[in-house]
């Protein structure tokens, strides 16, 4: 399936940067702890195939977008609750990316302080 040759192209990838990568790469403590994840897996006396690690990658895909869809239903929930909320984010948006968004950055949605509060909030329910 689609999936499963997505999940394959990042074990691919990932074995590639294996070969290259030095002790001190650029990387946040959040990719390095995927990676690490990633490096067990891959450890050739882990016995894991090229099939359970495509399973584990997809699961981690679903777990992730499962969770994403649960914080995005409550962020439009809270603000549905909350219009006086609804208009501050709205007016931050349009400010921060404009009117019509096709593309933004994540350091446009760092700025987006009401929309961090409200999502916080969500998570936090």
């Amino acid at each position: 399936t689609h999936h499963q040759n997505v999940a394959r192209k990042i074990l691919s990838e990932r074995r590639r940067i294996l070969k290259v990568r030095k002790e001190n790469m650029n990387e946040n403590e959040f990719e390095k702890k995927i990676l690490k994840v990633m490096d067990v897996y891959l450890n050739e006396q882990s016995g894991l195939s090229d099939d359970d690690i495509v399973d584990n990658i997809m699961d981690l895909m679903l777990v992730g977008f499962e969770a994403m869809s649960q914080t995005q239903g409550w962020v439009l929930l809270l603000l549905a609750m909350f219009p006086q909320y609804q208009d501050l984010v709205q007016a931050e948006l349009d400010e921060q990316l404009g009117p019509v968004v096709e593309e933004f950055t994540l350091a446009q949605l760092q700025k987006c302080q009401y929309l961090d509060m409200v999502t916080r909030e969500a998570l936090r329910l």
